[in-house]
């Protein structure tokens, strides 16, 4: 029987950008009489889209067939959750992100949402059915995480799992709203247009926080919800 065991040394804290994506409704088609036919290539899809989603460059991302320099680096960490994984950088020596590279996370974490929402229809009709998940949510956070040591990994000092309370919150913020379904934490400051800011509230597991939302979401949804989610601000007159 295999064995779970943790270092008891002290993990020191990284700060680092986390994000938590789930595809909407994963749960549901799981109960369809044909899933057990579908879920084993879905997810072998849906994770080498992953895989080499970070080959790409950030501007072809924003308009595919456009050239660009820069390309996002691949996370330090992926935590697979099924129908959906966890993903960690980690920030320099320094402790700190470039506000080029927290644009470039919540742009690329866009691009992958449109992505498979494209994508996913088009399985539909390559495979002849339906109901397949097509929709993903994606909370962004930034925050202090420590690494967890196994005893028994290979290389030394090398974490297999991460802890703290950010990793929490992309989990929540990408559950909170699903009409949104795209929370990004303020403390990123994404220097980009169209984004809205909102305070979450009754958020589960997590204390409010100062979230940005893209306005086209945020349009879509209805305002009892809204209203229900979050301390939304009044309009400046």
């Amino acid at each position: 029987m295999a064995k779970i065991k943790f270092d008891s040394q002290s993990s020191e804290g990284r700060k680092a950008i986390i994000v938590s994506f789930d595809m909407e409704g994963f749960s549901s088609f799981c109960n369809h009489a044909d899933a057990h036919i579908e879920i084993p290539r879905f997810v072998s899809q849906l994770f080498e889209q992953l895989n080499t989603f970070f080959l790409h460059p950030i501007d072809e991302l924003l308009v595919p067939g456009r050239s660009g320099d820069g390309q996002l680096e691949e996370p330090c960490f992926i935590k697979y959750t099924g129908d959906g994984a966890i993903m960690v950088w980690l920030s320099n020596n320094r402790g700190e992100f470039t506000e080029q590279f927290c644009t470039d996370i919540v742009i690329a974490m866009r691009a992958l949402q449109v992505r498979f929402a494209t994508l996913v229809p088009e399985w539909e009709r390559k495979w002849r059915t339906r109901g397949l998940p097509k929709r993903a949510r994606f909370g962004i956070s930034m925050g202090l995480i420590y690494g967890l040591l196994n005893s028994y990994t290979i290389i030394k000092g090398d974490p297999v799992d991460y802890v703290g309370y950010c990793i929490n919150l992309a989990v929540r913020l990408q559950d909170h709203c699903r009409e949104l379904g795209f929370l990004i934490h303020e403390t990123l400051h994404p220097k980009m247009p169209g984004l809205v800011r909102l305070c979450t509230k009754d958020m589960k597991g997590a204390q409010a926080e100062n979230v940005l939302a893209f306005e086209i979401d945020v349009k879509h949804v209805p305002d009892s919800v809204l209203k229900r989610k979050f301390i939304v601000p009044e309009p400046t007159r």
